[in-house]
């Protein structure tokens, strides 16, 4: 391999010392610190503060700042605050702050400036140093170049070290040199640092993502292995060349990987492994060598200090910890760049939020929270409304891709008292991609075995299967499937299946799918055939609403025979009286969406008819017509099934 460096030296090498804004974020549960006592933040920064100041003057000390895998500013604001404090008794030379990855994308502004406010607000907050992450490939080429050539013209430095043929022009470096300094400026050590990222297959979309690189990209440890031996050899080679006294690693991959490489990176002169990529937050050391992940969004930072007392060749470890941000204040310079750069978004937002989709009874809550550890309220209401609208038996949807986080908690003072509605800015929070939905056939113990592998081999994994209403699991055992389509499932019974294509052909790696698509491999579904399930939960939960408004010919007060966009306004003020003004033409408007109000803007009686579908129970291939009049009920067919 041929090392690219970039070289850090001097007070400019810190970047840019500006500021941010933040809120309080949930702290990812997962959590492992080898035992050790979490220290409180003052602790942690008076440790930080003692340990600088009782250095000797010819010690050298850098320290480590990391974040990964972050898709909200809110936290940013903070960081900067924190590096104030930390830095304090350091030169700034010898702090060093980096991002493992997954900055990009697929933080809420990225769809519409493809990272470019995330660059900037990064930056000002103090990050300097960057790896890839496998979200950087959701950005197309032209746009990741632009941003790449940002960072570095802010003083940033990007580090590629295991994707060679990625926008080869741009030079990226394969390394970048760290020279830290001692007290009195008569001593120094150069830190190396290498950043890497997965190139798990079933996380791209083909070969093609990173501009085809990902398809020639390096085994991740075989190329830090690698690279880091050839760089701590360099000296041996060269004795002009200033020795390199220590290597840090930037991943972005799988725990389990990070693992294997921390175990064995002493012997290559590494020291830490910065991870990211898989939410978690992990603290320990493996043989000597730090690791590290700090979960996602900056809730916390991982902090290392590597320190070379007098002439020693191999650092100490001198602290190493996960610090929570959440006490920090936030700098009000780098809150105002979030502000600016957020103002777009918000007032796109606010167009949205005036959509209402549905309206959350109090009881259950809805919620989307721990969705990779278990089965959601949020998660089975848009998996029963992709079932609906596609007219499947169920849905299988990877909980990976539903990222909101959050719980729609009721109010007392809401204008709807205590319920919530569901605007389509609080969908397309929830589902920030396509997520393109495919039907397949499967039989009843592939669907039970694709749940229970998805909740049991790779705990708290986006591979963790949500499920809609219509599929039930053990009170005991949530692996445990006992019902599909509200029927005790049958071993031999074919169900259609409702599920994401990316889910099918190997996305988060479920044995199951792998399996069929080995089997039926001329029966896979084309990737164009698929349909993004944001439209398809779109138009079913217009569809509801359609269902909650008076029959057609009492909406039509002019007697033409046509329902006007005027009297479904007027319908729907009367139905959802306590909406607000603002809210009911940007309603109508997308219940429109799934209505054929052909070229005079009119809805005929035929075209009203086919906004109504029989319940999916009804359209059961295995039941005959006689079941399904057995099983109605007056509500559930009432007369606008009529109209059929």
């Amino acid at each position: 391999m041929v090392l690219t460096a970039a070289v850090a030296l001097g007070a400019g090498a810190v970047g840019f010392w500006l500021g941010r804004q933040s809120r309080s974020q949930k702290v990812f549960p997962a959590r492992h610190t080898a035992g050790r006592t979490p220290r409180t933040e003052e602790e942690a920064i008076w440790t930080l503060r003692a340990k600088a100041e009782e250095d000797d003057e010819d010690a050298v000390r850098i320290r480590l700042v990391h974040i990964n895998d972050v898709y909200i500013m809110d936290n940013l604001p903070r960081l900067r605050k924190f590096l104030d404090d930390c830095c304090s008794g350091i030169r700034r030379e010898n702090l060093v702050v980096c991002v493992g990855g997954d900055l990009l994308s697929p933080y809420p502004l990225s769809t519409l400036d493809k990272g470019r406010g995330m660059v900037e607000v990064m930056l000002e907050s103090g990050v300097q140093y960057a790896c890839f992450g496998n979200h950087e490939a959701d950005v197309d080429l032209r746009s990741l170049k632009q941003r790449l050539e940002r960072w570095r013209e802010r003083g940033g430095i990007w580090i590629n070290t295991n994707m060679p043929d990625l926008l080869p022009e741009l030079g990226l470096p394969t390394y970048a040199s760290v020279v830290g300094l001692s007290k009195d400026g008569d001593s120094s050590r150069q830190l190396c640092l290498l950043g890497v990222c997965t190139k798990d297959p079933s996380l791209y979309t083909d070969d093609a993502d990173f501009g085809g690189a990902i398809s020639t990209a390096l085994d991740c440890n075989e190329c830090i292995r690698d690279t880091a031996k050839e760089l701590m050899d360099l000296h041996k080679l060269d004795p002009d060349a200033q020795k390199v006294d220590a290597v840090v690693a930037l991943t972005h991959q799988d725990l389990a990987v990070d693992i294997e490489l921390a175990t064995m990176a002493r012997s290559n002169g590494i020291h830490a492994v910065l991870g990211g990529h898989d939410h978690t937050e992990y603290l320990d050391q493996h043989n000597g060598c730090v690791l590290l992940k700090t979960g996602m969004d900056a809730q916390r930072v991982g902090v290392v200090d590597l320190l070379w007392q007098g002439d020693k060749d191999v650092p100490t470890i001198d602290f190493y910890d996960l610090i929570p941000l959440a006490s920090f204040a936030t700098s009000r310079a780098v809150s105002k760049s979030v502000q600016k750069h957020m103002r777009k978004l918000w007032n796109l937002e606010q167009l949205k939020a005036r959509v209402h989709l549905s309206v959350f009874a109090e009881q259950p809550v809805m919620s989307s929270k721990n969705i990779r550890k278990h089965q959601t309220t949020l998660g089975s209401f848009l998996c029963s409304a992709l079932r609906d609208e596609m007219q499947v038996d169920c849905v299988l949807f990877d909980g990976g891709n539903i990222r909101g986080d959050r719980d729609y908690i009721p109010s007392t003072e809401h204008y709807l008292g205590s319920h919530w509605v569901f605007t389509l800015s609080d969908l397309e929070l929830e589902l920030p991609w396509s997520s393109g939905m495919v039907e397949i056939v499967l039989d009843g113990e592939q669907v039970a075995r694709a749940v229970r592998l998805s909740r049991t081999l790779k705990p708290g994994s986006g591979g963790f299967l949500q499920t809609d209403e219509g599929l039930w699991v053990s009170p005991e055992d949530q692996a445990q499937v006992t019902h599909i389509a509200n029927e005790q499932w049958k071993k031999d019974r074919k169900y259609r299946v409702g599920m994401m294509h990316s889910s099918l052909v190997g996305m988060n790696h479920n044995p199951v799918f792998e399996e069929w698509c080995k089997a039926n491999s001329s029966q896979i579904p084309k990737e164009d055939s698929s349909r993004p399930a944001k439209e398809l939960i779109k138009k079913q939960l217009a569809r509801r609403v359609w269902d909650q408004l008076p029959e057609f010919h009492d909406m039509n007060t002019s007697h033409s025979g046509a329902l006007s966009k005027d009297e479904v306004i007027q319908a729907y003020r009367k139905t959802f009286s306590n909406s607000p003004d603002a809210a009911v033409e940007p309603s109508v408007d997308q219940l429109m969406a799934v209505a054929d109000f052909g070229e005079k803007g009119e809805l005929s009686p035929a075209s009203y008819q086919g906004i109504f579908r029989l319940p999916t129970w009804v359209a059961l291939s295995y039941f005959t017509a006689e079941q399904a009049r057995e099983r109605a009920s007056p509500c559930e067919l009432g007369s606008k099934l009529s109209l059929m």
